[in-house]
């Protein structure tokens, strides 16, 4: 019995010390920029998902709690774009093969995301010891998204022999969809000032969409997609 108190008692005041240890700054504000990269979506007619990706710019605005000198929460708002290209082999009103045309798939245009984060972190202190002075982390994310898009196709001219102006689709949208994401994380936020940082970061995340797309026999209804976002940002914590 009484090993099993003194664990007991070890494992409290533990967790007493534990708690009288609060980071330097409970809260911070961040904004984040830089460029995404895509993979193709799959679950779509192989005809409509393009045969290239295209790399995007990726903005995203941060809000962290951190609950400790370990653990950090937060919320992230952030908005990238999906696009994908395609050569299509075109046929003229005689049945006659014609060099192919690039067409571009829209996915999502913006794919705006609302994620919860739970991050792990690692403090570095300052010279001296007066504060935080760099915080390496890692975590998950899970959340929703809305993929904005008209459901739309552009018509352009041919602009060559033998039919100039004969027509064909050179920008295929996607429809609105909604849908939920998870992912990974991992940075590093550098402090210039008590207050004032920098931070970069490197995500992976996959969504999952469900798209109101009509055409085709609901080809296009639902789709996954990973996206990589590596961003450079500000922090400001209080």
């Amino acid at each position: 019995m009484r090993p099993i108190l003194l664990f007991f008692i070890a494992i409290t005041t533990a967790n007493s010390l534990f708690a009288q240890l609060p980071a330097d700054y409970r809260f911070e504000l961040g904004v984040n920029g830089g460029i995404s990269a895509n993979t193709l979506p799959t679950g779509p007619d192989p005809l409509y998902t393009g045969t290239k990706t295209m790399p995007s710019a990726e903005f995203s605005v941060r809000f962290h709690y951190n609950l400790n000198e370990n653990w950090q929460i937060g919320i992230d708002l952030g908005r990238s774009k999906w696009t994908t290209t395609a050569n299509w082999t075109l046929t003229d009103v005689n049945g006659q093969t014609l060099p192919s045309k690039k067409v571009t798939f829209n996915i999502a245009e913006p794919a705006t995301s609302v994620c919860a984060q739970l991050n792990r972190l690692r403090g570095y202190r300052s010279r001296y010891k007066e504060y935080n002075k760099a915080n390496f982390y890692y975590g998950i994310s899970f959340g929703t998204l809305v993929a904005v898009n008209d459901g739309s196709m552009s018509q352009s001219a041919y602009g060559q022999s033998p039919d100039p102006k004969m027509m064909y689709t050179s920008s295929y949208n996607y429809g609105y969809g909604i849908g939920y994401l998870a992912g990974l994380q991992i940075g590093l936020s550098y402090y210039i000032w008590e207050n004032f940082g920098v931070n970069f970061e490197i995500a992976g995340r996959e969504a999952y969409v469900w798209n109101n797309d009509s055409r085709y026999s609901h080809a296009n209804d639902e789709y996954n997609i990973f996206y990589f976002p590596i961003t450079v940002g500000l922090r400001y914590r209080f």
